[in-house]
């Protein structure tokens, strides 16, 4: 079972978005991924959907199988906001993180098996930033060169760019 609290745009704040909570299973990241594209498709980005979703569902992939170890006890959580100029998705997992740093600047496997997650999300997406531990990635998907209002406080609250 997933839990979905959609946020609206409130007169404090412009973003509209989703927050989803879930047990760390494969079944769920499809179920996720149905409503992350319902809700992509009312928000008028269809040209954009395919690779937004592609890469958000490569970020709950490893969440599931890697930060969680497959552990339905597990829970995955997602928020994403929506603004006028871009997309800001976070994902967070309560496995035990990895070492994000050791992949700076390496070219990941394209015939591997496992391991190109993080070669699409980073296609899919403007920028990724994950937390000191690694258990946490902030993926923006920037809509033209303006910058974000949340991104300042996204960028303060302790996470580091790949």
């Amino acid at each position: 079972m997933i839990k979905v609290q959609k946020k609206t745009a409130g007169s404090e704040n412009k973003s509209k978005g989703l927050d989803i909570s879930f047990a760390a299973t494969l079944e769920n990241v499809d179920k996720a991924s149905k409503e992350i594209k319902r809700i992509i498709k009312r928000a008028g980005m269809k040209n954009l959907g395919f690779n937004i979703i592609l890469g958000i569902r490569e970020a709950l992939i490893n969440s599931v199988i890697h930060g969680s170890m497959g552990d339905g006890n597990k829970i995955i959580r997602l928020n994403m906001f929506l603004e006028d100029n871009g997309l800001i998705v976070e994902v967070e997992d309560q496995g035990e993180g990895f070492d994000w740093k050791a992949f700076i600047g390496k070219k990941l496997p394209s015939r591997e098996e496992s391991g190109r997650g993080l070669a699409i999300m980073k296609k899919s997406f403007s920028s990724i930033e994950y937390n000191e531990k690694g258990n946490r990635v902030v993926m923006i998907k920037r809509f033209n060169p303006s910058p974000f209002s949340r991104l300042s406080s996204v960028r303060s609250s302790g996470s580091d760019s790949v």
